[in-house]
């Protein structure tokens, strides 16, 4: 998994994908297609939207992410 070398420590926000046609991106994890023609229209991002996975990947992934790699959900994710 390469994943490991550059998912550290990132903030992560459940978002919109809402960059402009005919942009898209990729989950970091399966692969599926945000944006434009893509099958996905929203997941969780980093702060410079440039890292996406999908919500699937990031329920299968959690523990990983929020644990050993010590990524953060943005306040707006987390509930009282």
């Amino acid at each position: 998994m390469k994943q490991d070398r550059y998912l550290h420590d990132m903030e992560f926000t459940f978002k919109q994908y809402d960059i402009p046609y005919p942009a898209h991106d990729h989950c970091e994890f399966c692969g599926i297609k945000f944006g434009a023609g893509g099958e996905i229209q929203e997941g969780y991002t980093d702060e410079t939207e440039y890292r996406w996975i999908c919500p699937k990947c990031f329920e299968d992934f959690k523990e990983l992410l929020l644990g050993e790699w010590h990524c953060t959900l943005s306040q707006s994710l987390v509930s009282d």
